[in-house]
């Protein structure tokens, strides 16, 4: 069962593997970090406490969806492509829905077919394509 944890900056290098698409450099990340945590949930999620990838909710403001949020998942590429995505999604809608969001949306690049799988199969109601 994925589980979630917030993260902490002794994280950082582990968010970063998760995107390695992103070049960016380690100092960089550490700032976006630093200042994502002040407004944001971030979290590392687990497998058999195992971190297997990361997580974020946060707030969406729209008048059209009252109590929304966005989440934002990434796995590390190991993990990819084994169902993990979806059971990460799952926790993160679960996990927003305790924090007393009704809607849980979730921005996707219409080039990215596994996560929008992963948004609909996890239970995200609110799906834009970018």
């Amino acid at each position: 069962m994925t589980t979630l944890r917030y993260a902490t900056m002794e994280d950082a290098d582990l968010l970063r593997r998760c995107r390695p698409e992103l070049e960016v450099t380690p100092e960089a990340h550490a700032d976006w970090m630093s200042r994502t945590m002040t407004r944001d949930k971030l979290f590392v999620a687990e497998l058999g406490g195992v971190a297997i990838g990361t997580g974020r909710i946060s707030d969406w403001p729209n008048a059209a969806l009252p109590q929304s949020c966005e989440i934002h998942y990434a796995l590390l590429p190991g993990w990819r492509h084994q169902g993990h995505g979806v059971a990460l999604v799952r926790a993160l809608v679960a996990r927003a829905k305790e924090l007393g969001y009704v809607t849980v949306g979730a921005h996707i690049r219409r080039d990215n077919r596994p996560s929008l799988l992963c948004a609909i199969n996890g239970g995200v109601n609110s799906v834009e394509l970018l």
